[in-house]
């Protein structure tokens, strides 16, 4: 049997480390071109959040005024979510909240292209509203899909109930 010499476990080292860093590298590559990817498929791991419901708002917070069809508000809440089997990790989680002529919707505001902050634009047009100034990406605010940008998927839309006067976040969308 052959000894190495310290020059080839070196050329062997530099080799593994640039095959890791081009694997990690193409990991954003790949969500591009793969738009429906979700972290740990192909480890046969997905977890769902599960909480109680938490009030995001109040429904005159987010009433339409005078010759208004669409109005939103932003929100924050902060949850203990799965992190790796039974590890929680505190976590913001950010959304805004849409009245869609008396319908109110609820979607995250990460931009699924590169996780910037989606945020609501007065001044867009309707069907572009929610904004993403990364790369001038916009989404339609009555369905979270996309109408402008690089965006490679809609937002996430979160599961939300009305009840009397206030709106609930019921869910944030699983994975």
């Amino acid at each position: 049997m052959q000894k190495l010499s310290g020059s080839r476990i070196v050329m062997i080292f530099t080799v593994l480390l640039f095959l890791l860093f081009g694997f990690a590298s193409l990991s954003p590559v790949v969500r591009l071109f793969y738009s429906e990817a979700k972290p740990y498929k192909f480890f046969g791991y997905e977890f769902r959040s599960t909480f109680d419901p938490i009030k995001i708002a109040s429904v005159h917070e987010v009433e339409l005024k005078t010759d208004q069809i669409l109005t939103a508000k932003s929100f924050k809440v902060v949850l203990d979510l799965p992190y790796s089997g039974p590890e929680k990790v505190r976590q913001n989680i950010y959304g805004i909240i849409v009245n869609d002529n008396g319908e109110i919707k609820a979607y995250s505001t990460v931009c699924p292209h590169l996780n910037c902050s989606v945020k609501w634009e007065e001044e867009k047009v309707d069907d572009q509203k929610l904004w993403c100034n990364c790369h001038n990406g916009a989404f339609n605010p009555k369905t979270g899909n996309v109408t402008a940008g690089p965006p490679p998927k809609p937002l996430t839309r979160f599961v939300i109930e009305t009840r009397e006067d206030d709106v609930f976040l019921l869910d944030i969308g699983g994975a």
